[in-house]
């Protein structure tokens, strides 16, 4: 015959099991909809940043154009920067209050670098001989990332705490 007492140590057990099933998926789903999420966030950048080439290539050899970050007229988007980088590799900033941008050998495409203390995403296209560059930081979706983060691990611990008692109960 059982001790009272196995039966709290057996349903303490199936629900440790229970909270680790748990536990592991939420782990799989979160990873997941995380790399959808940061995947999204660095689309939206290389798109804002196709559209700053494709209208800056436009532009005649020479001008000045604005940081062009308001697109769409929203005025708390992050700014976009344009240079032009010459066959020699001079570089010339075409946006006002534009970074310094770091030595790199061009291709056409996306990279992320470390720029004045923060990451920048840059997209190049050849032009004149040389690249049209654009870049924005990164700054704003690495803190969305952080966020996301945050609420998930708050909400997983919820979820893991419910699951233990739930599964105890019954």
């Amino acid at each position: 015959m059982r001790r009272p007492d196995d039966r709290w140590v057996h349903a303490a057990k199936v629900a440790l099991a229970a909270t680790a099933v748990v536990g592991a998926v939420a782990l799989l789903l979160v990873l997941a909809v995380n790399t959808l999420i940061e995947r999204n966030l660095a689309r939206d950048i290389d798109n804002r940043l196709a559209t700053v080439l494709s209208a800056d290539a436009a532009a005649p050899p020479g001008s000045i154009v604005p940081s062009s970050g308001r697109h769409g007229g929203d005025v708390d988007d992050v700014p976009a920067f344009v240079w032009r980088v010459g066959p020699t590799g001079q570089v010339t900033a075409l946006s006002v209050g534009a970074p310094e941008l770091p030595a790199h050998e061009w291709q056409a495409g996306t990279v992320s670098m470390p720029t004045g203390g923060g990451t920048f995403r840059y997209a190049a296209v050849p032009s004149q001989g040389g690249w049209l560059v654009a870049g924005e930081s990164v700054a704003r979706a690495h803190d969305a990332r952080g966020d996301l983060w945050a609420v998930e691990l708050a909400l997983g611990a919820l979820l893991l705490i419910v699951t233990f008692v739930g599964a105890f109960i019954v």
